[in-house]
Formats: structure tokens, sequence, C-alpha cells
């Protein structure tokens, strides 16, 4: 008889273990969002909020409905976090799979992005000289949200998740949803439900072992992302910041982005955006965000207010409808940040998720230190520059990478070991981006989806 893997959660790492461990288990995927469509969950904000769009749901596929793949390595040596560089290491190894997987359309997702950061590294001394080095972010043109294979059994608008046990082994899970109780029995489970969904499966489901319910769902990261200025280039540049910006190749392109580190380690980045005007408006911006994210009637209703003629706002709209980019030498700057001080956290309750979230003083202070060093970077090569030099945390918003709610590592007050295995079970296991413990600047997509192969090797061995 077939070995039974249960996965909860159809998100991306859900998706890609589904996948993955098809063709030696069977596959039972359990999803607490609908099987067509998507849901956005109630939320509760003790400080400050992710942004002004939701930035994640639930259904078929998880947040890869709303969310483009950007394609970029989370570099090992950008971690301070010893376990964790390791679990990087290793699971660099399946950045060609993971990628294929994310709909990366060339052979190797490796060889293609060394090309392309030779290239991007090429634009860039074109335009000036930067310490800390540049990166790129490669988004596949033609993307469709993630599914499990069409042999697992999947379940949705799923309630009540139950475990029988057996000594540290979990032997049967059972379920709710609208049509009635079901179970299965399982030799493994593998909690994929996200940051914010994972803690309140660990603690619920698993109360047989005694999961701390203070130690599931602390240490909440993001990435603080806004616009912090302008910028307007010479002309002898121009097409070096153009292509650096965008550089088309074909069915993918590159965003690229030059890297910042603070005094204290924090790194961070800054891309490029081709703008009209000068003007550095931060209701301009949440406004480009709440049109560009939004759909329907929501769409419509946002693009009534007066705000739709400002110059940016237009040409960010010719680009979108049209795919051509507006001639121009001015830019915005938007910067990414990271957080390691990890006092954030997620609790769920019924159907809402409370999430605190905030960025300390230091780290606004490391994010303006960065903003500073990249404008004194620039001074001799821009004609003209527009910054706001003290950041408040009004002008940075969620980067939609929610991570580290799960501690992994060789402390008994770990929850997971560093095989992503629940502490003090034999088959339970955690993979999403709750166990990503640092992200530099990164955007977490790939990385989830290799270190979900990387487990997924290990439970067929």
């Amino acid at each position: 008889m077939a070995r039974r893997c249960v996965i909860v959660g159809a998100g991306l790492a859900g998706c890609v273990l589904a996948n993955a461990l098809s063709d030696d288990f069977e596959v039972t995927v359990l999803e607490l969002g609908p099987a067509r469509g998507i849901t956005y969950p109630r939320l509760a904000f003790p400080r400050k909020t992710l942004g002004v769009v939701n930035t994640f749901c639930h259904g078929r596929g998880g947040t890869s409905n709303l969310w483009h793949n950007g394609l970029i390595p989370l570099r090992p040596d950008d971690v301070g976090d010893a376990t964790f560089k390791a679990m990087l290491e290793d699971a660099a190894r399946y950045a060609d799979r993971a990628a294929a997987m994310l709909h990366f359309p060339g052979e190797s997702y490796s060889r293609s992005f060394a090309g392309l950061l030779n290239d991007v590294e090429s634009l860039a001394a074109g335009i000036g000289t930067f310490a800390d080095g540049v990166d790129t972010l490669v988004y596949p043109k033609h993307t469709t949200p993630l599914s499990p294979p069409s042999s697992a059994e999947c379940a949705f608008d799923v309630r009540s998740i139950r475990v029988e046990t057996s000594g540290e082994r979990i032997t049967r899970v059972s379920w709710s949803t609208p049509e009635g109780d079901h179970s299965a029995d399982a030799d493994l489970l593998v909690v994929s439900a996200g940051a914010f969904g994972t803690p309140g499966v660990l603690t619920d489901v698993l109360e047989p072992f005694g999961i701390d319910p203070g130690k599931a769902g602390s240490g909440f990261i993001d990435h603080p992302m806004g616009f912090v200025g302008k910028l307007r280039f010479p002309k002898s540049v121009a097409d070096s910041v153009a292509q650096f910006g965008l550089l088309d190749r074909g069915d993918h392109e590159c965003r690229s982005m030059i890297r910042l580190r603070s005094d204290d380690g924090l790194l961070g980045c800054a891309y490029f955006r081709p703008c009209l005007s000068m003007n550095n408006d931060l209701s301009i911006y949440k406004y480009k965000s709440l049109l560009g994210a939004s759909s329907g009637r929501k769409r419509l209703r946002n693009a009534l207010s007066p705000r739709i003629l400002h110059p940016d706002i237009v040409s960010e709209i010719v680009s979108h409808t049209t795919g051509l980019q507006i001639p121009t030498r001015t830019y915005s700057v938007l910067f990414m940040g990271e957080q390691r001080e990890r006092v954030g956290g997620v609790h769920t309750d019924g159907d809402t998720h409370t999430i605190d979230w905030g960025i300390s003083d230091a780290e606004l202070g490391a994010y303006s230190s960065m903003i500073d060093g990249l404008f004194n970077q620039l001074a001799d090569v821009a004609e003209t520059a527009t910054v706001t030099r003290d950041l408040t945390d009004e002008w940075l918003w969620s980067g939609a990478h929610h991570s580290g709610t799960v501690t992994v590592g060789d402390a008994d007050s770990d929850l997971l070991t560093a095989d992503l295995q629940v502490r003090n079970t034999a088959n339970v296991f955690v993979c999403d981006a709750s166990v990503i413990q640092e992200h530099s600047y990164a955007n977490t997509g790939l990385t989830i989806a290799q270190l979900a192969l990387r487990l997924a090797d290990a439970l067929r061995r």
C-alpha cells in the first residue's frame, strides 16, 4: 500500500511539495480557501498595517494568485543565522527545478541568471560605482497560479483539522468541509499554511505534542518598502539607467537593483522606476499602489480619483496597458530593506489573523543611512535629486514577503530542526515562508520552492 502524505495548505510551498511527492506518495492536500477563486482573511493590526492592498489570500495556489513570481536567489553569504545559511547552501542545488516550477522559461535558471547578472553589472558600471554591488530580479512574462497535481486528493474550505497519534507519530488526520467529515491514514504530515497560517495549525493540530503557543507565531519579519526619492539623469547615462531598470529578454524580463548595506550590517536595495515628475509625493505613491493592485469595481472606483491625472500615474498606465515605456530621464527610487529584530508576531483566533508588525527606530535609522549612501554615490551622476532622508514608517509598507514565524535551529527551544522536522515528532514537518529566518532584500518565492524540493527529497529518502 502506498504511503500517504497529508499537506496542509495549497499555496506556493504546498503545491510544489504536492507535485514533487506525487510519484512516491498518495498525496492529500487540505486547503482553507475555496476550490475556485480566492478569499481574503479577516485581519487585525495592533500597530501597523501591511499596506493599502491585500498582500495574501486563501485558495488553490495561495498568493501566487496575486503576485508574479519574481525569481532571485537568497544569497547564503547575506545571512547571519548559521543554521539557516547552511540550509540555503544545501538548497542551492534545487534552484533550476524550483525556477522551472515557478514558470521560468529557460532550460537552466542558474546559467541564465549568471549571464544576466554579468550584463547588469556592465550596465551599472556605465552609471556609477556602487560599493555593495548590484543584483537582479527575474520575472517570467507568462505565469499562472500554482496548483496541486491532478493525482492529488484535494479538499477545500477545510475546517477543524484533527490528528490521531501513536507515540511521536501522527497516524491519522481528520478534517471537516461543508460536505461533511473526512479522514485518512497518514505516514507524513507537512504543514504549509504560510507565515500567518502555520503557527495556528501547529498550536491547534499538534496539541497532543504540547507545542508551546508562545513559540509558534513570534518573530514575524517582512520587507519594508517604499518610494523614497526621485532622480533625474543626464543623457550620457540615460540608456544604461533605462536598461538597468528594466531589461527585456523576450520571455522574461529583469528589474535590477543597487545593493545597500548599513553600518550595522542590515541589507537593502534600490530600484529605479521610470516617472515623469520630480515631485516626491507620498499620497501619489500610495494611490499608484492601490490602483495597480485593485481590480474590477474597486479599480473603477479608484480610477475616478483626480489623482489619476498625475504625470507619474499616467506614465504607469501607459506602461501597463501598452507595454511601452514613456521616454524619460526621471526615475523614482523604490527602496526595500530587511528586518532582523524579529519583535513582531502573528496570532489566529477563529477566522481572524492578528498581525503585529512594525518598523523599529533602529531599522528606520539604518534605512535612512542606506538611502543617504545611495544618493551620495549618485551625487556626481544625477542632474537633480529629491529625497526623503529621514524616513518615518508612514513611507514604508509590506513587501508581501511575510516570513519567520517558526523558529528553526539546533536548540531545544527551536520548533523545527534544520531538516524542517517538528521537534519531538517523528513524521511532522513544516515548509513555507514561516521557516525563512532571514531574507536580506530577496523576494522569497524561489527560496520557498527550493526548500520545498529539498524537503521532498528528504521525505522520499
